[in-house]
């Protein structure tokens, strides 16, 4: 009984965040061949309004420090969008988005035909920290 309890206790302090109730990002479609567009989308998470600067802000030029909030650009890089986009985030290929006023926020990118099959992460982050990542499968291209 003391095993059912403790599996239930860990289960109700674990489980929000587990079924992902914090910020996120996704990309879809999540597997796709080089030459192919995916959209990379997601939720800035909490408050999308001003908030204090986070300790130790490590914010890059033109991302805003503290708490992403509207208006705010979120930065999305991999080694995926190589030869797609001319931004880069500390040497790894990058887009931008605009959070939304409901803290959603969302890119488009074309797979370059020679990107090599793989799977690759895709990471994203505002207000000086890495909030979420996911993964993209780069297909042969035909």
């Amino acid at each position: 009984m003391k095993s059912v309890i403790a599996t239930l206790t860990v289960f109700v302090v674990f489980a929000p965040s587990a079924l992902g109730s914090g910020p996120y990002v996704k990309v879809s479609p999540n597997r796709q061949s080089g030459g192919n567009t995916v959209k990379v989308f997601g939720w800035v998470g909490g408050s999308t309004e001003p908030g204090e600067a986070n300790p130790g802000d490590k914010s890059e030029p033109g991302e805003q420090s503290g708490q992403c909030k509207a208006g705010s650009r979120v930065t999305i890089y991999s080694n995926a969008f190589a030869a797609a986009t001319t931004h880069s985030y500390r040497g790894t290929p990058a887009l931008y988005a605009k959070v939304q006023k409901n803290g959603k926020f969302s890119a488009h990118v074309t797979i370059d035909s020679n990107v090599a099959p793989r799977s690759y992460k895709i990471k994203a982050r505002c207000g000086g920290r890495t909030f979420a990542h996911t993964q993209l499968t780069v297909t042969q291209f035909y």
